[in-house]
């Protein structure tokens, strides 16, 4: 983070009179390297965390903030009533942002060999088109855990993948994004990969014990393992909602979707490559929604994409 710690009018103001914008450049300390120059870009923000001024001058005091720096409103300063986004370029960062909240920046690609849990409401992850390896060498290796009315959304377009093939798990649960406990996550992009091992089973998305997924798009692709792995499954009461998203198991088309009763999967969209969602062995749980149809396309390679899309 850089911080502006004062700026300083020399001349007081007229009355009304207000002041041009000033804060349009920003000056670095002199130990400041090209990297941190580097993660300016050529656009960047300036967020305002707080202001002050000397009031002389002014026909009332109270106005003398407005005055200075022009009207304080929620389109001018957007965290004025809100947490600074917390920017995350590792592990750890990642852990403390779970129990922190409010919106989160992953900065960097980094890898996890531990799990992050999240817990507060109305929490923000923006992937900002990053990536996080899953390199957990251990049963359940899920990096993402959101629990005990937890509420995190997940966007920015990131990726989650794993670093290496654990062939030593033997078959044991290999995750990614995992909710429990009366949380919900939502997904609304982003690219998560379970391509590596054949020997591993792989759920790229688990909503249990009464918590819920919401799935608004991303890809979700397994592809180059021949076991029966279920994709997106939800067990013990868990509800998972696909409303858009790409979802291809090349090892095994069947099980993209799949369910522990009295779980329950409901369908308004997404696109399954060589696997019909309208059709289900518990359509009881897993379905598509009233008003809602399956229309199939076959491509040039032979494979079968089957989309969900609402009845004219």
């Amino acid at each position: 983070a850089f911080f502006l710690a004062t700026a300083t009018y020399k001349t007081p103001l007229a009355p009304d009179q207000t002041t041009s914008p000033s804060l349009k450049q920003v000056a670095l300390d002199p130990s400041a390297e090209n990297m941190d120059v580097e993660r300016f870009g050529e656009d960047y923000v300036i967020l305002v965390a707080s202001q002050a001024i000397q009031t002389e001058g002014f026909h009332a005091p109270e106005t003398a903030l407005e005055g200075g720096f022009y009207k304080v409103t929620a389109e001018q300063h957007p965290f004025t009533s809100e947490m600074l986004p917390y920017y995350i370029y590792n592990q750890t960062d990642l852990q403390n942002f779970g129990t922190r909240g409010g919106l989160g920046i992953v900065m960097e690609d980094f890898e996890m060999d531990s799990y992050s849990t999240f817990n507060r409401p109305d929490t923000v992850l923006d992937m900002n088109g990053h990536t996080i390896y899953n390199n957990r060498m251990d049963h359940t290796a899920y990096i993402i855990r959101v629990d005990y009315g937890g509420n995190l959304t997940i966007t920015g377009n990131g990726k989650f993948i794993p670093i290496q093939d654990l062939d030593i798990f033997n078959g044991n649960i290999y995750m990614f994004l995992s909710t429990r406990e009366g949380s919900l996550l939502t997904i609304e992009n982003g690219f998560v990969d379970g391509s590596h091992s054949e020997n591993l089973t792989t759920i790229l998305v688990q909503s249990q014990s009464k918590a819920k997924i919401i799935i608004n798009g991303g890809e979700f692709i397994r592809s180059n393992c021949s076991d029966a792995s279920d994709m997106v499954y939800a067990c013990t009461g868990g509800t998972i909602e696909i409303n858009g998203g790409l979802f291809r198991n090349d090892g095994a088309p069947t099980h993209v979707l799949n369910i522990s009763v009295p779980s329950t999967m409901l369908i308004r969209g997404g696109t399954f490559v060589n696997h019909n969602p309208g059709v289900s062995n518990d359509p009881s749980y897993i379905k598509v929604a009233d008003g809602y149809k399956t229309v199939s396309e076959v491509r040039a390679d032979g494979d079968t994409y089957y989309t969900v899309v609402p009845v004219e």
